[in-house]
């Protein structure tokens, strides 16, 4: 009898000790399950909070991801990988890629073109391929970025705007012109407030009271980030210090991009006045650290 209770006994500890080895194997995922599995990203030094982005703004990026270094080496098609990929372009961290295409110049003209038109879908990398061809300024986008005026994607035709702006495309500006007509009581912000900057930079006047009420505090309040961000662009590039008085609701805005951006405004139109500085003033207790340098910037620059 002693000796059945031990041998059942034994039965029992080792059918439970074979058991725990079984749980604690399932508990760790094998190599193929580690690699299906989706990874919880590291704690970024940027923590975007704020309204949402614009309609149809595509996937935010990576924010916690730093953009890749560029060699002097890489070709125009690695330059073009980097730009389109999340991980070296985002509005975050910025598309360090592009000064390569930059460099290369009017060669990558068409290799933008041709690499816009293959991607379906609506990225902030496809969107800001367009303002790199405003950035190289050669005349040989200039019909492709008029075409774009009329795309379906508020986000593609604006950027063209904003491309033709910064190319000073005056041999469209009679197209500029009859758009921003046709659109300027349209809900379509962002396009609007890019045309009236393009009508205003290339020449043709007509957009300065579309812009200045863009950043009117009710305005402000009642409009998308994203749109407002662009008349802020506009006015700090156009030089109207008219606004200075309104840039501290954008200031106090709380979304990140717009109130950095107003911020650089302030620096660039050197606003100076009561509201804006104690607005900017409030933004050194951020917990965002760039929000937190910019301010310590700006009023190192405007209080003396």
């Amino acid at each position: 009898m002693t000796r059945t209770y031990l041998a059942l006994v034994l039965a029992f500890l080792l059918t439970a000790a074979a058991g725990c080895r079984k749980k604690t194997e399932r508990s760790q995922p094998t190599i193929g399950e580690a690699g299906s599995r989706r990874l919880a990203p590291p704690v970024a030094d940027e923590v975007v909070r704020g309204s949402p982005p614009a309609p149809d703004a595509g996937q935010p990026p990576p924010a916690a991801v730093s953009a890749a270094p560029i060699k002097p080496s890489q070709t125009l098609e690695q330059l073009l990988e980097q730009v389109t990929s999340r991980h070296g372009c985002n509005r975050v961290m910025g598309c360090p890629a592009e000064k390569g295409l930059l460099a290369i110049g009017e060669a990558a003209v068409q290799p933008i073109i041709l690499r816009f038109k293959s991607m379906q879908r609506p990225t902030y990398q496809k969107f800001h391929l367009v303002r790199i061809l405003g950035q190289m300024g050669h005349p040989s986008a200039i019909a492709f970025l008029a075409e774009l005026l009329d795309h379906p994607h508020w986000n593609v035709r604006t950027n063209a705007a904003l491309a033709l702006a910064e190319m000073n495309a005056a041999s469209e500006l009679k197209k500029l012109k009859r758009l921003l007509r046709k659109n300027r009581k349209s809900r379509d912000f962002g396009f609007v407030y890019a045309l009236a900057y393009a009508v205003q930079k290339v020449g043709g006047g007509g957009g300065k009271d579309l812009l200045l009420e863009a950043l009117s505090p009710q305005r402000i309040s009642r409009t998308n980030w994203g749109y407002t961000k662009i008349a802020v662009d506009a006015v700090a590039g156009l030089g109207f210090t008219e606004v200075c008085g309104s840039l501290a609701a954008a200031v106090m805005h709380n979304d990140i991009f717009l109130k950095k951006a107003a911020i650089e405004a302030a620096m660039v139109l050197d606003c100076r006045q009561e509201a804006v500085l104690a607005a900017i003033e409030k933004q050194g207790a951020s917990h965002i650290p760039s929000v937190r340098r910019l301010t310590e910037k700006a009023l190192e620059l405007l209080e003396n």
